[in-house]
């Protein structure tokens, strides 16, 4: 970070931004810094009780077993380090995630503002349906839903929303139905700016799109589905498209919009993403292989978190950049 408490422009979706640090979040990194410091000196303290427990369990068992077995002896203390380490440490690193969630607080606030005055909810529910992304072959069938981190509002008109997303199907094992991830990241609702009909399916996923088209035919719902070609090898060598009005799919998917969802995968450097045009919103599905919107480590100075700001401010940016993209704009920079 540069001195008293600004920030060096890098990027386009930048500009401007050095003022708003300066202005709404620098004065604050200081008393997030002295309680970093203070949560630092929490995490050590509790980690010394749940070792000291822990070693004074393991000596009490060890004692008490002296004429047992040493297998018998070693497997206990095992046993009593796991146990003691399961309950200790949520207790342990609570203040790490009080830290974050104080940084975080600092820093939506000024960001959301600076995009547009978006709106922001942490634990929102029900805020996105993720099965109708499921039905559109866009993520795996699942079970469970856990979203965090909404961000909504409007650009260019367009109203969107933009929800952090983990879901989870159970499968079969010999101890029985174990759940598992098969989604990881950001799931988009984007009203279409022009009026549209039937449905089309963007997918670089061969498997998720051959299941939600075979759902379709299970329903009787995919007479006129078919494959969508366009004379685009760069868009083609990622993406397949099928839909049941190839005139309204290439209508939609003009080549500046198929030159900007190839842009977009290639900044995302991610799995596969996917997307849907269907029932008035396009759909847009982005895994990500970590958690995102979690700034501030709690061993680094907050002082130093121009990398946290500069991390959200692009995070929260790609819906904005995505509307751009769906009409046609793809901004200088933009990746």
């Amino acid at each position: 970070m540069a001195k008293n408490g600004s920030i060096t422009e890098k990027s386009p979706h930048e500009d401007g931004f050095a003022a708003v640090f300066a202005a709404e979040i620098a004065p604050r990194l200081e008393t997030v810094e002295v309680e970093r410091k203070r949560r630092q000196r929490a995490i050590r303290t509790r980690a010394l009780i749940v070792g000291g427990i822990a070693i004074a369990l393991v000596v009490a068992a060890i004692l008490g077993l002296s004429l047992q077995a040493v297998e018998a002896i070693a497997a206990l203390a095992a046993v009593v380090l796991a146990a003691a380490v399961a309950l200790g440490w949520r207790w342990v690193f609570g203040p790490r995630k009080a830290h974050r969630d104080a940084l975080r607080e600092v820093l939506v606030g000024p960001v959301c503002r600076f995009l547009g005055g978006l709106r922001y909810a942490r634990d929102p529910e029900g805020a996105v349906d993720s099965r109708r992304f499921a039905a559109h072959g866009l993520v795996a069938d699942h079970e469970e839903s856990h979203t965090e981190d909404l961000f909504e509002g409007r650009h260019r008109g367009t109203s969107f929303r933009m929800v952090e997303a983990r879901l989870r199907a159970r499968h079969s094992a010999r101890a029985g139905r174990r759940q598992h991830n098969v989604f990881q990241g950001l799931l988009f609702e984007v009203q279409v700016p022009v009026p549209f009909g039937g449905r089309t399916l963007i997918s670089a996923d061969r498997g998720l799109v051959a299941d939600a088209i075979g759902g379709l035919f299970e329903a009787g719902d995919a007479d006129r589905i078919q494959k969508v070609g366009f004379d685009d090898p760069a868009f083609e060598s990622r993406y397949q498209t099928y839909s049941d009005d190839p005139a309204e799919a290439r209508r939609l998917m003009s080549p500046a919009f198929r030159a900007n969802l190839v842009a977009l995968a290639e900044a995302h450097e991610e799995p596969p993403l996917g997307a849907a045009f269907a029932e008035g919103i396009f759909r847009l599905a982005l895994p990500t292989k970590r958690d995102l919107f979690e700034p501030g480590s709690i061993w680094r100075p907050a002082l130093r978190s121009e990398s946290d700001a500069r991390r959200l401010l692009a995070e929260v940016a790609i819906p904005i950049r995505v509307i751009d993209y769906l009409h046609g704009v793809r901004p200088s920079g933009a990746g």
